[in-house]
């Protein structure tokens, strides 16, 4: 698929994102702050904590009015209702626990193409609530598609609907976004991982450590992302291979 600028969302888009609404005002009433902080134009990518299948309405409708393209396991299309939603809202699919190089390359070509993309770096759903290690594909994708890092943590969400209960209950979810985080910087996996879990207050699976900058780097000014991020380019070595396979 050849990635183009989503400055208005498709009917589909639409169609999905009232139906979330409505779920949300009945029965997960969300909140969101720093809402600001996600560009409204310009390639950008979100990086979130995986604690429920709520997650996603809960960042996609925090996340707007943008279409947001969430990175999603392949395997979600065995289900033939959600291989329809899943291409209906253009959603990124990726083979877990692989190298899957064509995935990494659709998310960087939306990325530079100008479009808001969504992963999940844990690369799962948890199963107690603590904040999973973060898989270096998201920073490696936003590295390479020269576009910043909005860190968002998800609060509620679990305690709603975790993976070991069959049905949801009713709970109040919070969506946190900080400001956009350049991708070059040193030892930035762990700053997210930080960051993140702050946002949506919960701790890490390896113990909550301090939430620091990442060595020789700070987030990155709105007017940087509004130039169209070219303060965040890499020379990377592994950016590189990619670039040049």
């Amino acid at each position: 698929m050849t990635a183009q600028t989503r400055t208005r969302r498709t009917v589909f888009y639409r169609a999905v994102m009232i139906a979330i609404r409505v779920w949300s005002l009945l029965l997960w009433p969300a909140r969101v702050e720093g809402h600001e902080h996600v560009p409204d134009h310009g390639g950008a990518l979100i990086v979130a904590n995986h604690g429920s299948l709520l997650d996603i309405p809960a960042v996609a409708q925090a996340a707007g009015p943008r279409h947001a393209a969430f990175v999603a396991r392949r395997s979600l299309t065995t289900s033939r209702f959600m291989d329809r939603l899943l291409e209906g809202t253009e959603a990124i699919l990726v083979e877990p626990g692989t190298s899957d190089r064509a995935a990494l390359r659709q998310i960087v070509d939306d990325l530079k193409a100008g479009n808001l993309v969504v992963i999940f770096p844990e690369g799962t759903r948890c199963l107690d609530g603590r904040l999973q290690a973060f898989k270096g594909g998201a920073v490696m994708s936003a590295r390479m598609a020269g576009v910043p890092i909005i860190p968002c943590g998800v609060e509620g969400a679990y305690e709603a609907w975790p993976r070991h209960r069959r049905w949801p209950r009713r709970k109040r979810i919070h969506v946190r976004f900080s400001g956009p985080v350049d991708p070059a910087g040193a030892d930035l996996l762990s700053y997210l991982e930080n960051t993140v879990a702050e946002l949506a207050r919960i701790e890490r699976a390896g113990g909550q450590a301090p939430v620091e900058e990442p060595s020789g780097e700070q987030p990155i000014s709105s007017s940087a992302v509004d130039s169209g991020s070219s303060a965040v380019k890499s020379d990377h070595p592994e950016v590189r291979e990619l670039l040049e396979d």
